[in-house]
């Protein structure tokens, strides 16, 4: 009976190796080529609102929303899989990094599907309420509301 709860013990550490392993590799290679063509997406949306002031607020949106998915990257790749993995917890040092941290992680993973559904909407009052509402006109209220 103890063999065969050594044996188990054993596979359950060979998995946990083999995960981090994943992790490692994960957010070395693939991470990173996300965050790289967001910034691309970022340069290109600036790029084409400034040459053109044609759909400048639409430009806007999609910029906040590259932003907000190069910093759920870093999150994923900070706090989720590279230093884990490395077995650093940043959440066990203080309270208040464990508090900070939680807070930053809720922000940062549901902000990307907020500024999509805000470009949902920005879409929607476009078509169907194209000049009577003025919600979108304003660059600065826009970027209020990222």
């Amino acid at each position: 009976m103890a063999s065969n709860n050594n044996n188990t013990a054993s596979y359950a550490k060979l998995l946990n190796n083999v995960t981090n392993i994943i992790d490692l590799y994960y957010s070395a290679i693939i991470i990173p080529i996300g965050i790289f063509l967001n910034i691309v997406t970022v340069f290109i949306f600036a790029r084409s609102s400034s040459v053109t002031k044609k759909n400048t607020i639409i430009n806007l949106l999609y910029i906040g929303l590259s932003i907000y998915d190069i910093l759920a990257l870093i999150n994923s790749i900070l706090f989720a899989q590279l230093l884990p993995s490395l077995d650093i917890y940043i959440v066990n040092f203080s309270t208040a990094n464990c508090i900070g941290l939680n807070w930053w992680r809720k922000i940062v993973v549901q902000a990307p599907s907020w500024a999509q559904a805000l470009i949902t909407f920005e879409r929607y009052l476009s078509v169907c309420y194209a000049n009577k509402l003025a919600i979108f006109k304003s660059k600065h209220k826009v970027i209020t509301m990222l």
